[in-house]
């Protein structure tokens, strides 16, 4: 099964598909529930390892292609800057807020094993030698 925005917000932001800018902030929801379409980062495997968690930000405008020189451009500007300051200092409240309470910490790491099944990861199999770069010709 798909699971998508409500409906509410996934007509709002379709109606502002265009929008160079969003004058809006939608309201959250739990990630399992919205479908994110996003290339491949390493909180993947850093995820097997310890509790995540994963921030958005706004960098460029809707729309942009990714990898592209327009997000190059773009995230010189103002409003980039802008975005990855909030984004920062969500982060760093977050940060302080974990040392603060540490049982938030030792609740995470409690779910996170949960999540886990017992299941390991390994990010090399054992069959896999990598070859050091040194020594290849």
């Amino acid at each position: 099964m798909e699971e998508r925005l409500n409906p509410e917000n996934q007509k709002h932001l379709l109606n502002k598909k265009s929008d160079p800018f969003y004058d809006f902030i939608v309201p959250y929801e739990p990630m399992h529930l919205v479908r994110v379409e996003a290339g491949s980062t390493d909180v993947g495997d850093v995820s097997w390892m310890c509790p995540t968690v994963q921030l958005y930000a706004a960098a460029w405008a809707p729309g942009t292609p990714g990898h592209s020189w327009q997000v190059v451009s773009q995230g010189k500007s103002s409003y980039a800057h802008k975005g990855m300051l909030f984004a920062g200092k969500a982060l760093a409240l977050t940060a302080m807020r974990l040392m603060r309470d540490p049982g938030l910490l030792e609740r995470a790491g409690e779910e996170h094993r949960l999540a886990l099944q017992g299941q390991t990861y390994i990010p090399i199999p054992g069959e896999i030698h990598p070859v050091p770069l040194g020594s290849v010709k």
